[in-house]
């Protein structure tokens, strides 16, 4: 008997991943879908550990394509909600485990701004502050928890601000946070225009997402840059951001259409900062 695992993406209110579990054998094939709050909250920590360690198992894989997969597929907050919930000490382990291999790998920039937004620097940081990590008497456990917090710990000091950003619209997921406000691209937007305004153009793809959530950031996003960069608004205009944004604001979301609508206004109105007072 065979037993495999593949991970993938289905956005959902309710959802983010999916687990799909196929167990062969030479009669039949039985395939089963466990959803990430099927996972979480089952309370089983057997089948919980069993997905676990294939996903543990997929990190060890070719680093280019195991991050991606984690990425696209939302299991980095998977494992980070089960490190936080301790359903069991081998789950726990083993969740450890997998995300520091991610940490560890090769071009794992967009894997640790993933890791920051889910909070998982603070829940290892007071697992080894309270020295809870200790307790369980394993050093290969004590040197994952170790490992992967020296990890994080440095990689905040040195992933600046517009590194954090520019790895967040690279992995086509939005979330909010300190690189989507106002003061972040008063400071920032100047360093947009590299690669032939690379990052824009990734950031008006992003307005084509099937995530409503990362669509109303990048709409916020387009708006400040903008107001903040030099002739943005012509610059928006000759990569499409005018046209897209005009039709946002027919979306059945409330969230985009109120976006689209500021950010169409930053577009048209050449003085908004003085309008806005």
């Amino acid at each position: 008997m065979c037993v495999y695992m593949q991970i993938y993406a289905h956005t959902t209110p309710y959802t983010c991943v999916f687990v799909q579990t196929h167990t062969h054998t030479h009669k039949y094939t039985h395939t089963q879908y466990t959803t990430h709050s099927q996972l979480v909250q089952s309370g089983n920590a057997q089948q919980i550990y069993f997905y676990c360690f294939v996903l543990w198992v997929v990190s060890l894989k070719d680093p280019k394509e195991s991050l991606a997969a984690f990425l696209q597929t939302g299991a980095i907050g998977v494992l980070t909600d089960l490190v936080a919930a301790a359903p069991s000490r081998k789950v726990t382990r083993v969740s450890v485990s997998t995300l520091r291999n991610l940490a560890e790998a090769q071009n794992s920039g967009n894997a640790l701004v993933e890791m920051y937004s889910k909070g998982l620097d603070r829940l290892i940081g007071t697992m080894v502050s309270s020295n809870a990590y200790k307790q369980a008497n394993d050093a290969e456990f004590e040197a994952d928890v170790t490992s992967l917090a020296t990890i994080l710990q440095t990689n905040f000091r040195e992933l600046s601000t517009f590194e954090r950003w520019s790895n967040e619209v690279a992995s086509g997921k939005l979330k909010w946070g300190i690189v989507h406000t106002e003061s972040f691209w008063r400071e920032n937007s100047k360093f947009v225009d590299h690669n032939s305004f690379d990052l824009l153009r990734k950031l008006i793809a992003l307005l084509n997402s099937p995530d409503t959530l990362t669509v109303t950031i990048a709409l916020y996003d387009l708006g400040e840059f903008v107001r903040f960069y030099p002739n943005g608004r012509l610059v928006c205009i000759d990569f499409g951001g005018k046209k897209k944004a005009l039709e946002l604001i027919e979306s059945p979301d409330a969230d985009i259409r109120r976006q689209a609508l500021q950010c169409a206004s930053k577009i048209m109105i050449s003085n908004w900062d003085h309008l806005t007072r």
